[in-house]
Order: structure tokens, then C-alpha cells, then sequence
């Protein structure tokens, strides 16, 4: 979604509106499994007009949400060399990294890739890719805190929208630079909408600084952990 011309995305969500049954959508919260693959395509007209996700019991991996974090905070305790945990990115990844610098690491890496430019994406657009982050991060494959996965499922439901440029890309990994955008707004650095429940679109003309929109929907900026 995030490389397509603003012209066709917004076509696309007319599309989906016209011709998903949004009956089955329209009075019920955003459902997030982690064992389905895809958020299902009709939740695209709910990201559009309603305000809440529900985070279901199944998004729960059995006996323990935090195992795969666990998995890797025993990694870090041993003192092993993990790429991109403990050590630079790309040709920097034979520099290892020292403990106490591993949540600044985390930053710079945000920051570093927020360059985004253009047009920023459309309200709607940018709260879906907000669903989807959630909906990959709850799966616990990435191995960040279930913390993390709430808070951006609050985010979402108090309408912190991040503000995310159109254009911006790296090689081949074109995700990275809007995303890094998205999470600006988690360490309270960057611009974000607030969309207000049970508003579909900003309160205000003009978007706000990410900590400043946190405050407003009572929420505090979140310190990235190790990988996250």
C-alpha cells in the first residue's frame, strides 16, 4: 500500500467501499488475529469509519505472549552477537554494539530512516498501516514486548494518527522509511494527527507533534527495547 500513488489508493478504498459488504463491518471493532495471515479486506472500510481494535484471545500465544521476547532477552544475557540486536546494520554489521547503548541504537536507527518527502499519506491510509503493524507484531515472530503491541493498539483506538510522508524508500526494503515514520510517533518525535473517536477525520487543519497528540489522548512516549 505504501508505494502506490495517492490517485490509486484513494481509488482503491473507494473500491472497497463500494463493493465489500460492509454490513458485517461497520458496527463491530477491528478484530486482530495473529494466526491469520492478512487482515481481511473488509476491515479496510472499518480502519475507514470505525475507531477501536480488539486485540482477541488468539493473538495470545499459547501458555506465554512473551515467549519469543524471553527467547531473546536470554540472548542478550549470554553475551552472543546478534545482527541487528547488538551489532551495526549493513556494512556496519561487524561493529558490535555495547550493552548500554543498545536502546540509543534503537533510536538512531528510527530516526535515521524517517526521511521521508512528499504529500503525506491520507488519514485512512496511514491508520490502516498502523492495523498492520499490529497485526504483523502480535504474531510474536518479531520478539518485541506484548507492552509494545498494546500501546499501538491504543494509539489507534484514542486516534493518534502518525503522520507519514508518501514517498520514501530503501533499496529494496521500501517499507522502511514510512515505517520508521510510524514509529517517530512511539518515542514521541515526529508530527501525528489526532482523530478523536468517533471522528474519521483530524479535529484540527493542521497535524501536531507526536508528544503533543500522545498527551492529548493520554499516552506516553515509549522507549524502544532491543530489536524492537
Amino acid at each position: 500500500i505504501l508505494g502506490i500513488p495517492r490517485r490509486q489508493m484513494e481509488d482503491a478504498l473507494d473500491s472497497i467501499v463500494q463493493f465489500a459488504d460492509i454490513g458485517e463491518f461497520i458496527d463491530q471493532p477491528v478484530k486482530v488475529y495473529s494466526s491469520g495471515m492478512y487482515v481481511r479486506l473488509g476491515y479496510a472500510v472499518a480502519v475507514h469509519v470505525e475507531p477501536e481494535i480488539v486485540l482477541v484471545d488468539e493473538v495470545l500465544a499459547v501458555g506465554d505472549e512473551d515467549f519469543q521476547r524471553k527467547c531473546l532477552e536470554r540472548i542478550l544475557a549470554s553475551d552472543r552477537t546478534v545482527y541487528g540486536v547488538n551489532t551495526g546494520f549493513g556494512k556496519l554489521s561487524n561493529q558490535r554494539i555495547d550493552s548500554d547503548e543498545l536502546l540509543e541504537l534503537q533510536e538512531n536507527l528510527i530516526r535515521s530512516h524517517a526521511v521521508g518527502v512528499g504529500p503525506t499519506l491520507p488519514v485512512p491510509i496511514a491508520r490502516l498501516a498502523l492495523v498492520l503493524r499490529i497485526q504483523a507484531l502480535a504474531k510474536g515472530y518479531s520478539g518485541v514486548r506484548w507492552e509494545l503491541v498494546e500501546f499501538l493498539t491504543q494509539m489507534f483506538n484514542r486516534g493518534v494518527v502518525p503522520v507519514i510522508p508518501e514517498q520514501g524508500s530503501v533499496g529494496a526494503s521500501g517499507d522502511l522509511a514510512p515505517l520508521a515514520h510510524l514509529a517517530l510517533v512511539v518515542m514521541g518525535e515526529g508530527l501525528a494527527w489526532l482523530v478523536p473517536p468517533p471522528r474519521c477525520q483530524p479535529a484540527a487543519s493542521k497535524p501536531m507533534s507526536a508528544q503533543q497528540a500522545l498527551r492529548k489522548a493520554g499516552l506516553k512516549p515509549q522507549r524502544l527495547m532491543p530489536k524492537e
